[in-house]
Order: structure tokens, then sequence, then C-alpha cells
């Protein structure tokens, strides 16, 4: 078939462009989407690294200004008292910034937190007192970073002259797991 000049293009080579494009943004705009969940999963393990560690400083220097000694970690009820600080967690973990205790893409400010039923709630099902995942992801839709303090006897403990060890958790965005951090005093 032979063009004349100035007829322009048919219907079936602007139907065929049109779908090229739209597949090449298409693919654009996945790969977009995985890389900002990926940035945002790198947010969370760099967030709950620094709280994690925030909380070993804790267990070895203890808190002067509460008469807390060494060798415990925060229990509920200062994980609760210090989230009413302004900042929030300011003094309870030196040296972890603000920045740290909220989640990415998370407006308000109570991204760390323990488990609102700790009076009453049994520790984890798993035999080390961990959540098991269906509890975890239940408590992380309230608290994206989640702290459970632990007792010797692997139960949760509100108060911190009971708490030895801790499990902290997120949830990675891309592949949807539970990822645990332990304390290093297990």
């Amino acid at each position: 078939m032979t063009r004349n000049q100035g007829q322009g293009f048919t219907i079936v080579e602007l139907m065929v462009t049109v779908v090229v494009l739209l597949v090449l943004i298409t693919i654009v705009v996945v790969r977009l989407a995985a890389t900002q969940a990926s940035g945002r999963d790198q947010e969370r393990e760099i967030d709950t690294a620094a709280i994690a560690t925030g909380l070993e400083v804790y267990y070895q220097d203890g808190d002067d200004d509460a008469a807390i000694p060494k060798g415990y970690y925060p229990g509920a009820t200062q994980i609760l008292a210090a989230a009413g600080g302004s900042p929030p967690f300011g003094d309870l973990l030196e040296g972890v910034p603000e920045a740290s205790f909220i989640a990415p893409e998370r407006i308000v400010t109570t991204s760390f937190g323990v488990d609102p039923n700790y009076a009453t709630a049994p520790a984890g099902a798993n035999p080390d007192g961990s959540y098991d995942e269906t509890q975890a992801l239940a408590l992380l839709t309230t608290y994206p970073y989640l702290y459970q303090p632990l007792r010797r006897d692997n139960t949760f403990c509100a108060n911190y002259l009971d708490c030895v060890r801790f499990n902290l958790y997120y949830l990675e965005e891309e592949t949807g797991d539970v990822i645990t951090i332990r304390s290093k005093n297990q």
C-alpha cells in the first residue's frame, strides 16, 4: 500500500503506538512502586536497629533519672509513660533520633509502642514468649514498631525490674514478613 502525501497515520498505527506507550508506562510505575516500598523497608530496618541499640544502652547504663539499675529493659509502663513525653521517648532512650519512633508513611506519632492490653494479655504463643505471626500482625496495625518486654520465664512484663529481654517487631512491606529483632540478652 502506498501512502499519499499528507494523509497521516492509520488508526492501526496509532493504536499500536498507544499500546506500546501504555506497556512502557506500566513497567515504569511498577518499578517505581517497588523501589519506594524497598526504601520504606530500609527506613524501618534502620529505625528499629536504632531503637534496639537504644534499648541495649538502657540495659547497660540503667536510668539514673528514674533510679533504675543496670541490667533491665524498660517495661510496658515505662514505654507508655515515655510515649506521652515531649518529645515522645526523648528521655527514655538516649541517642535515638526522634524520627526513628515514627514509621514511614505514618502521620501519627504512635509508631512505637507495646501491646495495649499488656496487663491482661498473655505472652506470645511461641515457647520463647514471642508473638506468633498472627498475634504480631494484629498488633502491628496499631504500632508499626512493636516492643515486647519479657521476664526470665518468657512472660510479658510491665515493670522494668522484671524485664530482662525483649523482642522488637516490624512488618516488611515488600514481602509481608514480620521481622523480629531480639535483645542481645536472651
